[in-house]
């Protein structure tokens, strides 16, 4: 039984020592690191390169797309300019078109449900 005991404790620890994430702030590697606004982003691979990128709006109207580059690199970034006049408070990322590039569904409170189609080497938005 103490066998057992110990085994387990000593699972328990090194699960708890070894088990930790750490990170580290690297807002400025964004093109854009200080954005006003508290609405829905995305983290999600826009362009099939493997690596997230964010999906991020600046006061909740703006469109910015920071395209993740080589660790410890800045991200590229992709200014859609405004979806709508009023504030969009939902995001959702997949491939709707099913051109191998992901496109966004957005919508605000009382303007409509907005679809912004990727372009077919995923570098461009249309809605």
């Amino acid at each position: 039984m103490l066998k057992l005991t110990t085994t387990i404790l000593l699972t328990l620890l090194s699960l708890i020592a070894y088990g930790q994430i750490s990170f580290s702030d690297q807002t400025s590697l964004l093109s854009e690191p200080i954005f006003n606004s508290g609405v829905a982003i995305g983290v999600v691979d826009m362009n099939g390169d493997g690596l997230d990128d964010i999906v991020r709006y600046n006061q909740g109207r703006d469109l910015n797309i920071e395209y993740q580059n080589a660790p410890n690199s800045l991200f590229s970034n992709y200014n859609f300019g405004n979806v709508h006049t009023s504030s969009e408070w939902s995001t959702c990322v997949a491939d709707i078109d099913g051109n191998g590039y992901n496109d966004i569904l957005v919508g605000g409170a009382y303007d409509d449900v907005k679809i912004l189609t990727a372009n077919n080497d995923g570098t461009a938005l249309t809605q």
